[in-house]
């Protein structure tokens, strides 16, 4: 797992997201290797995540998000990173769309 996908995790972690996992699609996806996906309490919620997690990013030796996008809606928040992706998504975008499924031969790690 990257640096910075950890660093996110643990923003995450200390600000009230759950359900939070980490997907390693190494090898099984040509967009990106890893996928953290993450439960928010609302819309609310997940933009003050994302400031959050830019916040977090300050040091000039992690990296910044490519793009982002959804963060002016926050139901389903997108940071790409490139080589790893967080998805920041409102309890009924999570369960409609339910990403973990898409890669069942993926190493899956939860956080709680």
């Amino acid at each position: 797992m990257k640096k910075e996908a950890s660093q996110i995790i643990s923003v995450l972690q200390a600000n009230k997201a759950y359900d939070t996992i980490y997907i390693d699609i190494e090898g099984l996806s040509a967009v990106t290797d890893g996928i953290v996906i993450s439960t928010t309490l609302s819309d609310v919620h997940s933009r003050s995540l994302v400031r959050k997690i830019h916040e977090s990013m300050k040091d000039p030796q992690l990296k910044t998000p490519f793009r982002e996008e959804g963060s002016r809606n926050g139901k389903w928040v997108v940071l790409d990173f490139t080589d790893f992706m967080v998805h920041l998504m409102v309890p009924e975008m999570r369960e409609l769309y339910n990403l973990e499924s898409i890669w069942p031969d993926a190493k899956l790690t939860q956080f709680t």
